[in-house]
């Protein structure tokens, strides 16, 4: 690579939306692969998460792959911004706020459809008249 392609990237934001991409991802894969339990520091940290187990795995794994996606399109844009060059640094703060955002926002939709294993309450069983 050549250093005015550096240069470049070091002047603009393509290198902290490329950074924060990737670190997303990091981050996103032991949420992912469920090794992380239940806790207050590390994982999509919403108040269905903590009504249990079940809710917190299925809450974290679905918040990873959507953040592993908008990580993807966090990269992307500041690779193509390294390229094409912005008007302005703070033009690539965009796709930044933008792709964490809708990350954190499908993870709420989906947690808001979930059904919270706390709330599940058995069927009665309806006894039905002999009919003999």
């Amino acid at each position: 690579m050549d250093s005015g392609i550096w240069v470049k990237m070091l002047s603009s934001i393509a290198m902290p939306s490329t950074f924060c991409g990737i670190l997303f991802i990091v981050v996103s894969l032991p949420l992912l692969r469920g090794w992380i339990p239940m806790n207050c520091f590390y994982g999509f940290r919403i108040s269905k998460a903590f009504t249990s187990d079940a809710n917190w795995y299925a809450i974290n794994k679905y918040g990873a792959k959507a953040l592993l996606l908008w990580s993807t399109v966090m990269i992307a844009s500041g690779v193509l911004f390294l390229f094409l060059g912005l008007p302005s640094p703070l033009a690539g703060l965009i796709p930044l706020v933008t792709c964490t955002a809708a990350a954190i926002l499908q993870t709420v939709h989906f947690a808001r459809q979930l059904k919270d294993s706390n709330d599940e309450k058995p069927l009665k069983q309806e006894h039905q008249p002999d009919a003999g």
